[in-house]
């Protein structure tokens, strides 16, 4: 079990299948979708224009400037 849960001002929550974990984040803007195609495949957009990726291990930042709100992401797996 791998869930996580995001929110305002960049906060970041992660449950392993028994408690919740606060996460680091690398953004301070809010956080409103999420989408991944594997745990070490995830991405997470929010104000501003921020996109975030995680490759399993660190949440990297790629904010597209002062873009607009972004509530949602969605992709298709490489299989």
């Amino acid at each position: 079990d791998d869930l996580w849960a995001l929110g305002l001002s960049g906060a970041m929550y992660r449950y392993d299948g028994e408690t919740w974990a606060k996460q680091t984040s690398v953004t301070s803007r809010s956080l409103f979708g999420m989408w991944g195609s594997a745990a070490d495949k995830l991405y997470a957009v929010g104000d501003g224009g921020t996109l975030l990726s995680y490759d399993g291990n660190v949440w990297t930042s790629a904010r597209l400037g002062d873009g607009p709100v972004l509530y949602d992401i969605e992709g298709r797996s490489e299989t």
